[in-house]
């Protein structure tokens, strides 16, 4: 499952083409949160085209859905009021990276950690 460095190259990307973007837009990894306030069909509408574009002249493409009031981003349902709760797929398998694998030593080291701070969490 990827390079050495691909996480790295991923954000490198992600924060390249924030620079490109204008509107409050967060991104983890291949994973990218819009938030569009007080906002018409045609201000949406015009932000989507530019959106599909910028991707487009990177050789990239993107996917959006329609504007939500709650969105399940990474592990978190976030809602418009400023709320958020713990959010998990219903067949969810949790795993965890194999000691053995091609990952960085920082991250193989703080697999306790993170495995306890999850389970502190639920």
């Amino acid at each position: 499952m990827g390079c050495y460095d691909g996480a790295e190259v991923c954000e490198l990307i992600g924060v390249y083409l924030l620079t490109r973007i204008t509107e409050f837009m967060g991104i983890y990894r291949d994973d990218g949160l819009l938030l569009i306030k007080n906002a018409n069909g045609p201000k949406v509408e015009r932000i989507r085209k530019r959106l599909y574009r910028t991707f487009s002249e990177e050789g990239l493409k993107i996917t959006m859905s329609k504007p939500l009031d709650s969105v399940d981003f990474l592990d978190v349902t976030l809602k418009i009021d400023g709320t958020f709760k713990p959010f998990r797929k219903e067949n969810n398998i949790t795993q965890y990276v194999n000691k053995q694998s091609n990952h960085p030593p920082l991250v193989l080291d703080n697999i306790p950690k993170m495995i306890n701070k999850r389970i502190i969490g639920i």
